[in-house]
């Protein structure tokens, strides 16, 4: 198991000419397996490393490496700093306003590679750039393949060919190769990138953008709410939402819980455990919390025929499948729910509850009524009276709005909720808020 953490043997062989660069001894070879570590020690902390199938001595090989990954190009505490140790757990802390983009973004730069490829990358590449289109013939006469066989270049191509390296183009039975003309990106564009880059979804094809066509220019924004642990969800989100556009199928498989040694849920509403960790699903939205950044999945379950949110971070791998014949129908499905949603807990197919708020807005307090209809999400707000409005909702599962109502208590003129906890939750709120003060609370 060492072997799938540790450089290849080029960078291995180095060690004879001399020390190698930071750079060299951060590469990684396998990303999932990163991915899971870095998300453990970053969200977790790390009793040991009895945790992991692997060897000690590469845990903390790797454990080493991350201090590389996140420091490349910011200023951030030193290694010593970010390590915390606090009775054997290990965290990776870090305060996220101290950086202008996403350090994990760097994880994904810290491949690996072999002479081979090293080789092949750049001979296909000096002789794609002359701009005109090559067939397999030329580029295998161009390169010597005295020890490299044709699948190995074909392979090379067609994993460049995916990567939008180059492009592949069927002429009179023969297949040619030619570079892909990037977009032309201006300064104009950097604001945007910027930004878009740390603050949506999949914003690491943003930072690839602004990083290799404008590396002189400097992010003007810093960020209050820096979001950093969705970026090692991005190859997941870019399958998900390929599936949707293709309208595909996708298997996933859900993550193994390093803290119980058992198998994360499917569906958090489902009340089953199975043997078997992955599932096939049509995906149909991705939620992003507003609070948190974390980003869920509302997804089909092709064997149980219901809908469940799945969180990101807890998918482990992600595979497109077949085209989904009932995808349309399932979308359709999805919107008439997404009408009750509040959040993402609760069954999203069970009959749903209700919650009635009455407050009181007076006059002069316009800003309250307008985040009132700002966050009041599928509910709906009217006016009853002079300075009272009603604000009523359905949701799957009110206690989410717990939090929420909390912030109008001292308007709140009457609440009511077919569940019962969530009243119970306010009184309970007040009760404690009058015995801090020293208040006589009389219900």
């Amino acid at each position: 198991m060492d072997q799938e953490y540790s450089n290849d043997e080029s960078q291995e062989s180095a060690n004879d000419c001399g020390e190698q660069s930071r750079t060299e001894k951060s590469l990684i070879k396998r990303f999932p397996q990163i991915r899971r570590l870095v998300e453990n020690l970053f969200v977790y902390g790390i009793n040991s490393q009895e945790h992991y199938d692997i060897a000690r001595s590469t845990f903390f090989s790797l454990w080493g490496k991350l201090g590389l990954w996140l420091q490349k190009g910011t200023d951030i505490p030193s290694e010593e700093e970010l390590l915390r140790v606090d009775e054997g757990r290990r965290f990776i802390s870090a305060d996220s306003r101290d950086y202008d983009f996403n350090p994990f973004y760097n994880i994904f730069r810290m491949k690996s590679f072999t002479d081979r490829d090293l080789y092949l990358h750049f001979f296909i590449l000096d002789l794609l750039n002359d701009g005109e289109k090559h067939s397999f013939q030329e580029i295998k006469d161009f390169i010597n393949l005295s020890d490299i066989s044709e699948d190995t270049l074909k392979i090379k191509l067609k994993e460049y060919t995916d990567l939008g390296i180059i492009q592949k183009e069927k002429k009179e039975n023969k297949f040619f190769y030619s570079m892909q003309q990037p977009p032309d990106f201006s300064e104009d564009w950097a604001n945007a990138l910027f930004f878009f880059s740390e603050t949506m979804p999949l914003g690491l094809l943003g930072y690839y953008i602004s990083n290799n066509h404008l590396p002189d220019i400097q992010s003007p924004f810093l960020y209050k709410h820096h979001y950093l642990f969705p970026a090692l969800d991005s190859q997941v989100l870019y399958c998900l939402l390929s599936a949707m556009d293709s309208q595909k199928a996708v298997r996933i498989t859900i993550k193994q819980d390093p803290r119980k040694k058992e198998k994360a849920e499917i569906s958090q509403n489902s009340g089953k455990k199975t043997d078997d960790n992955s599932e096939t699903i049509i995906p149909a939205k991705i939620y992003v919390s507003a609070r948190s950044g974390r980003e869920y999945l509302l997804a089909y379950k092709c064997s149980g025929k219901i809908f469940c949110f799945i969180r990101l971070d807890h998918i482990e791998k992600a595979e497109a499948l077949k085209k989904a014949e009932n995808f349309s129908d399932v979308k359709d499905k999805a919107e008439k729910l997404e009408k009750n949603f509040w959040g993402v807990s609760g069954n999203p197919e069970c009959p749903k509850e209700h919650l009635e708020m009455k407050i009181r807005i007076l006059d002069d307090e316009e800003f309250v009524l307008r985040r009132l209809i700002r966050e009041k999400r599928n509910g709906i707000v009217k006016k009853e009276s002079k300075n009272i409005y009603v604000y009523s909702a359905n949701a799957a599962d009110c206690r989410e709005l717990v939090p929420w109502i909390r912030t109008f208590i001292g308007r709140i003129i009457s609440l009511k909720c077919t569940q019962k906890i969530v009243i119970e939750r306010i009184k309970n709120c007040l009760k404690e808020s009058c015995e801090k003060y020293g208040v006589n609370c009389n219900e």
